[in-house]
C-alpha cells in the first residue's frame, strides 16, 4: 500500500529501550519487551543492530530507516512496514508521512508532534499486552494479502487520512473518540 499509494501514520513510540553492544559479537537486548508482543520491538532490534554495526547511521535517520525496511523485506523475507522502525530510531510522537515508491527514495516526512499535547493523549489511553504472540507480518499478509488487499484500499486510504487528523485532535476527547471509532 506504502508503495502504491504513500501514506500517514501517527506513532507515539512507548518508553522502552532496547540496547546493542558490538565487542566482537553482537549482543542486542530489549528491555521487558517481548518478541512478537505487536509492539514494535523487532524494528527497534533492527535499528540497534543496523546503527552499532554502522554509527554513520545515526546522523542518517532516514536512511536507517530505508535500510532497515530493505533488510527486513528484501534479505530476512519479512512483510513489514516502516512506523516501527521509525519510531525507534527517532522516539517521540511524531506524524509519519511514507511516500510512494521504492523505499529507498520514497519521500520520508516527520512531523514532530508537541510533548504536550502526546502527553494529554497519553494520559488518557492504555495499552495491555495480553501475552498473545503475533508477527506483525502476519497481520500484514491478513491485511495486503491477494484476497484482502483490493478490497482495503479504500479503507486503508480513510485510515491514512484519519492519522493525518489526529495530531491537532489530540487534546480533543470526544474527537480522538471520533477518530478512534472510525478508524477500528
Amino acid at each position: 500500500f506504502r508503495h502504491d499509494y504513500g501514506g500517514h501514520v501517527l506513532n507515539i513510540a512507548i518508553n522502552y529501550r532496547t540496547s546493542a553492544t558490538l565487542d566482537g559479537d553482537l549482543v542486542v537486548s530489549p528491555e521487558n519487551v517481548p518478541s512478537h508482543s505487536s509492539l514494535g520491538s523487532s524494528g527497534a532490534l533492527r535499528v540497534c543492530e543496523l546503527a552499532v554495526c554502522n554509527p554513520e547511521l545515526i546522523e542518517d535517520r532516514d536512511k536507517l530507516i530505508r535500510d532497515i525496511h530493505y533488510l527486513e523485506n528484501h534479505i530476512i523475507g519479512n512483510r513489514a512496514g516502516t512506523q516501527d522502525q521509525a519510531a525507534a530510531a527517532y522516539g517521540g510522537a511524531n506524524l509519519w508521512w511514507f511516500g510512494p515508491g521504492p523505499i529507498q527514495t520514497a519521500e520520508i516526512k516527520r512531523e514532530p508532534i508537541p510533548r504536550e499535547r502526546a502527553e494529554h493523549f497519553e494520559k488518557r489511553i492504555a495499552l495491555f499486552y495480553t501475552d498473545e504472540q503475533r508477527l506483525s507480518s502476519s497481520i500484514h499478509d491478513l491485511v495486503f494479502g491477494q484476497r484482502n488487499y483490493e478490497r482495503n484500499i479504500p479503507r486503508l486510504k480513510e485510515m491514512s487520512d484519519l492519522f493525518e487528523e489526529m495530531p491537532s485532535n489530540l487534546t480533543d476527547e470526544s474527537a480522538m473518540t471520533e477518530i478512534l471509532n472510525r478508524m477500528w
